[in-house]
């Protein structure tokens, strides 16, 4: 297993400022960060601005890793041998994961939720846009915990990353959020999968 592990926090799960939010998500402990779009057209003034400075890495005076990627929505996609994702709202079954080729696998996401039950199309994109929960905080830990024993297994060395929707999360104290997401690494990390997370280098 990993010795150490990288956990990351994409931006969009707090409110406030990009400034503010990376300063609350190292203060946590988080060595990585995605960044949404909207933040940064937001903070550098459009996208033209957000592609110049991905290109430049201007955020690695930040102490984050810059890495631009592109995600599939999960709520669109059942199927992670299609999509390359996994969601519990949808029950896709995990038998599969060992057919998966690691290197492949860029990010893996993670969120939880608070029922076990969401029947419709239209019920799991509501909860995936407004009542997602951290890793640990909902009713499908042990979901999460064979999710990542399962991709540990087939040597998935790569990171994982948090992309909470959740509206009390918007207006929670930005450091409030980044901690109860830092527990839930604590525990994927520690817990689950018993190698250290990897900690900001400046």
């Amino acid at each position: 297993m990993n010795e150490t592990i990288g956990f990351g926090m994409d931006t969009i799960t707090q409110a406030r400022s990009l400034t503010a939010k990376l300063a609350a998500m190292a203060e946590a402990g988080f060595s990585q960060v995605m960044l949404s779009v909207c933040d940064l057209a937001s903070h550098f003034g459009g996208v033209a601005a957000v592609i110049v400075v991905v290109q430049a890495s201007g955020l690695r005076t930040t102490g984050f890793q810059v890495l631009p990627n592109f995600e599939g929505l999960a709520g669109y996609w059942h199927d992670y041998k299609m999509a390359i994702a996994r969601t519990f709202a949808a029950k896709t079954l995990l038998d599969g994961i060992d057919e998966l080729d690691p290197e492949r696998i860029f990010r893996v996401q993670l969120s939880d939720f608070l029922w076990h039950e969401t029947p419709s199309f239209e019920e799991r994109m509501v909860t995936a846009r407004t009542f997602r929960v951290c890793s640990g905080e909902g009713v499908h830990s042990d979901e999460l915990a064979d999710l990542v024993l399962r991709l540990d297994k087939v040597g998935y060395r790569g990171d994982d990353s948090y992309e909470v929707f959740n509206d009390d999360y918007q207006q929670l104290p930005l450091n409030v959020v980044a901690q109860r997401a830092w527990r839930g690494t604590l525990w994927l990390s520690e817990d689950v999968l018993y190698c250290a997370p990897s900690l900001p280098s400046g």
